[in-house]
């Protein structure tokens, strides 16, 4: 890969991490009654699509940090334990920075499987990996160890993450792969770093 198309590939990274950082922000505000939508999924999947795997995995495990600073994550899982705060803290870090990162990463092969039998098939497939595995993994997490903690609203959150799952894989499925299928449309004719 020549010079110029690495700086193509980091300048169309860092607008990815920023359009991710921002979806993540403006998801904080954008709330089905207690559920706070995961709208930088969208940006992993996009990520994921355009330059692989292991760019999928950087780009959730930065919409991770940034789930691990908002409001509700710092309120509900980092500083609900009073025993133990400092377990809670790292456990919480580790489980949102390895959910999201794990999501675009598998995201991110199975497209690169996928795509070479059919682009729409890959993206959508791809794409509805993301919330499954996201929210798979953070439901495992409560359960292991928020459960004790919480009694039983761990497994009301539980039941409030599935029906998160579900308002996020109609929000990601119906928007990454249009979007993905745009920027192949757009980027047909230039060379801007792609792996499509």
């Amino acid at each position: 890969m020549n010079n110029s198309i690495k700086i193509r590939r980091m300048a169309g990274m860092a607008i990815l991490i920023a359009v991710a950082i921002i979806l993540q922000f403006i998801a904080t505000y954008v709330k089905f009654g207690p559920l706070e939508i995961n709208l930088g999924l969208i940006a992993i999947a996009i990520g994921g699509f355009l330059y692989g795997p292991l760019y999928g995995m950087i780009i959730g495990i930065v919409v991770g940090v940034v789930i691990c600073v908002s409001p509700a994550t710092i309120q509900f899982f980092m500083l609900f334990d009073t025993v133990h705060p400092w377990i809670s803290i790292i456990i919480t870090i580790v489980l949102c920075l390895a959910k999201t990162g794990i999501a675009g990463l598998v995201s991110g092969y199975v497209f690169k499987v996928l795509k070479k039998f059919n682009f729409t098939f890959a993206s959508i497939a791809s794409t509805l990996l993301i919330p499954i595995i996201n929210t798979g993994i953070f439901i495992v997490g409560v359960l292991v160890y928020f459960l004790p903690i919480y009694g039983n609203a761990g497994g009301l959150f539980a039941a409030i993450f599935t029906t998160n799952l579900l308002v996020e894989v109609c929000i990601v499925s119906i928007l990454s792969p249009v979007i993905a299928y745009l920027v192949r449309i757009l980027s047909k004719n230039r060379n801007l770093g792609f792996s499509l």
